[in-house]
């Protein structure tokens, strides 16, 4: 399986949409530009924005991409998650999340 990830931190709004038939969704930019992010990304990487990478400094190792232009946003600096920094160590090991993240993912039966 691949995947392609659009990470970007900022304010969102949630709720439940719908009468009959009732939907839990998120709205906003920052949701929009994940998923400009996702678009962009090459298969099997996690891309971040500048903001959701200074969020991650200290926690987890990062690799700039660079600038990138996005559509209806312009242009915006990315990077690539690597690996997460362990607590009191040098020691490294990959990312792999078992927690629930606003992302924007496609698998290949998407495209």
């Amino acid at each position: 399986m691949t995947f392609k990830c659009g990470i970007h931190s900022g304010s969102f709004m949630a709720g439940v949409v719908g009468t009959s038939k009732f939907l839990f969704d998120v709205f906003g930019d920052t949701v929009n530009t994940a998923s400009r992010i996702c678009s962009s990304c090459i298969k099997n990487y996690i891309q971040l924005s500048n903001n959701t990478n200074d969020a991650l400094l200290g926690k987890f190792h990062t690799k700039e991409r660079g600038e990138i232009h996005l559509k209806g946003k312009g242009v915006m600096r990315t990077f690539w998650l690597i690996e997460e920094v362990s607590a009191g160590s040098t020691t490294v090991h990959q990312y792999e999340s078992t927690e629930p993240v606003f992302v924007k993912m496609i698998d290949d039966e998407e495209r």
